[in-house]
């Protein structure tokens, strides 16, 4: 009896630290407000080939995401337009979220790289046609310090960059 009740005192204890985990990470995602677009790395392998393109965002581009504590998160991609984009939001694990469009019911699983008080990181990957693309989204909790105009200009006249293997 002492092996069992021991047994489910450990089984609660992993229970109650995961979930502190995912109200951890769920804190860092909410208390910063909003996270300013800095870059979005995109790759895409077709076949064996593997095509990057980097693109960087200027200071006074709105483009950012915010995680509401209602489970709602609002993007602006002003590459597309200045429409503010509603989802709704789970955290799966403390590298994963789940970001559901009310709109058509799509879904897409985010990876969290990197959060600080600073920096946050994303990845989402989702298959093309004849291969995968995958996006890494770096997203910064200030604009101070942002590169001036005209480094973001020269860094964005690179353009798309062939690589022999995708990032991990």
């Amino acid at each position: 009896m002492k092996k069992i009740g021991l047994i489910l005192s450990f089984m609660l204890f992993c229970f109650i630290y995961m979930k502190g985990q995912d109200t951890d990470m769920s804190h860092k995602l909410t208390s910063q407000g909003a996270w300013f677009l800095f870059s979005v790395r995109t790759e895409e392998q077709v076949g064996e080939e593997v095509l990057t393109q980097v693109e960087f965002y200027k200071k006074d581009d709105i483009s950012s995401i915010f995680f509401d504590e209602e489970n709602k998160l609002y993007s602006v991609f002003s590459k597309y337009s200045a429409d503010v984009y509603e989802d709704r939001w789970k955290l799966v694990d403390d590298t994963h979220f789940v970001m559901v469009s009310p709109n058509d019911g799509s879904s897409q699983i985010v990876e969290i790289l990197e959060i600080d008080k600073t920096k946050l990181v994303l990845r989402n990957c989702g298959d093309i046609e004849n291969g995968t693309s995958c996006s890494l989204y770096t997203y910064f909790s200030t604009k101070e310090g942002w590169l001036p105009d005209s480094e973001i200009d020269e860094l964005n006249s690179a353009g798309i960059i062939e690589v022999e293997e995708m990032t991990p």
